[in-house]
């Protein structure tokens, strides 16, 4: 078990052992960071592919490179952690065979909707985090309904995402035509309309983490950014607006992953940061419009840590106990 540090904060020796089920290179690397940066060897941290086939090797365009192991039972014996990040079912039986089976710490960040009812400790996307908090915060008995509209980065496409908005840039500037094998359109120097296509996972995921059963509406919009996304939000309430805003600011303000901020110019690059920044303000008597930013995998990379140290804690009190 890992030593503890003078500050409390669990020390990752070289005793620690954890496993990345799934393939998110971008989610992987905040992941592989954080850990690094609380004293994990990067040995210690071992990447598995969903498939039960041979190894396979991801490469990108730097001198690293990630080797995903095949996928089985075996191979996830003797880690401290597993950080689940795809949703496939095969994955989440292994995972939580191992949880049953050996005690070991599940985190689940694949998003899947039914997540909830697993045994493992569950980590939402940012931006289900984010609309689920407001939603509680805004309280049942006084939120009427809840809109929000989502402005998707490159990223969300992943690595091949930030490279082919990259690629059009270039050669829109070089006066050449865009290629658009990820997008199927030309983003650079545009936004693109997205239909909501996850089959209402995000709007559910909220509800059943807030409780809240009113009118729920979700757009999403493509941008030319390469990372984070923003979220613009509006929300219908009955009561008074000020007093609704100061509950919302003091409930977020009890959670680490949240910065109030008083002032739209404020905002910061989201890739630079691991909170989840949002401003609030009335719009007459009965509505409040908001706007938040946050980098998706940073932010949700920084929950699923900080719900590690807290599991790695209770083991230990538990020990000692």
């Amino acid at each position: 078990m890992p030593r503890q540090s003078k500050a409390g904060m669990p020390l990752l020796d070289s005793s620690f052992r954890c496993a990345l089920v799934g393939k998110d290179p971008l989610l992987e690397n905040e992941l592989f960071n954080l850990l690094r940066k609380e004293g994990a060897d990067e040995c210690s941290i071992v990447s598995f592919d969903e498939s039960p086939e041979d190894f396979s090797i991801n490469l990108d365009d730097s001198d690293e490179c990630r080797l995903y192991l095949p996928l089985s039972e075996e191979y996830l014996k003797d880690f401290n952690v597993i950080f689940l990040i795809g949703g496939s079912p095969r994955a989440r039986g292994f995972a939580e065979a191992q949880r049953a089976g050996h005690g070991t710490i599940l985190i689940d960040l694949s998003g899947e909707k039914d997540s909830r009812d697993a045994c493992g400790e569950f980590v939402p996307p940012a931006e289900t985090h984010l609309i689920s908090s407001l939603l509680r915060a805004a309280g049942r008995e006084r939120l009427k309904s809840f809109s929000w509209c989502i402005f998707l980065s490159a990223s969300a496409f992943g690595e091949a995402g930030i490279k082919e908005l990259f690629n059009q840039t270039s050669s829109i500037l070089n006066f050449k035509k865009p290629e658009s094998s990820v997008f199927k359109e030309q983003l650079a120097f545009n936004i693109l309309a997205r239909k909501p296509v996850d089959g209402g996972g995000t709007e559910e995921a909220a509800r059943m983490l807030s409780g809240f059963d009113g009118p729920l509406s979700r757009t999403v919009v493509q941008v030319p950014v390469f990372h984070g996304s923003s979220v613009s939000f509006m929300m219908e309430i009955s009561g008074d607006c000020e007093k609704t805003v100061k509950d919302i600011v003091s409930s977020l303000g009890n959670d680490p992953a949240f910065t109030r901020l008083k002032d739209l110019s404020d905002f910061y690059a989201p890739e630079q940061r691991s909170d989840i920044q949002f401003y609030l303000e009335c719009v007459g008597s009965e509505r409040i419009w908001g706007w938040a930013r946050f980098d998706p995998f940073r932010s949700q990379a920084e929950m699923a840590l900080k719900k590690m140290t807290s599991c790695l804690k209770n083991m230990e009190r538990a020990g000692k106990g």
